[in-house]
């Protein structure tokens, strides 16, 4: 699996290597997210939601302590138009739906 940035090409493989404190289910989640815009779960929403609270409060002990590398990810190796804020994630996860600020708020 790749991510085509404007550059150069992204693949999983290095950013495993890039990034190897990082769980490798998180790594692939982020990519399959970028790649095929499948949601991930509560804590990477967070994340690429940029909501710092909800990602610590969502994040597992390894995680917490990973937090910069997995923010390093998001912000150097990922398209800016895939995350930053809750409308930018919906937008990326529903390429095909107009958006309605209903669609972008935070549940509950």
């Amino acid at each position: 699996m790749e991510i085509k940035l404007l550059t150069r090409t992204f693949t999983l493989d290095e950013a495993k290597r890039k990034y190897p404190t990082i769980s490798p289910d998180i790594v692939e989640s982020i990519f399959r997210y970028v790649v095929h815009h499948t949601p991930t779960g509560s804590f990477l929403r967070a994340v690429l939601e940029n909501n710092l609270k909800e990602s610590f409060a969502r994040a597992d002990d390894h995680n917490q302590g990973t937090m910069f590398e997995i923010v390093k990810l998001v912000y150097n190796d990922i398209p800016m138009g895939c995350w930053g804020s809750p409308a930018e994630v919906w937008e990326w996860l529903n390429p095909d739906e107009e958006r309605s600020d209903e669609n972008t708020q935070n549940k509950g």
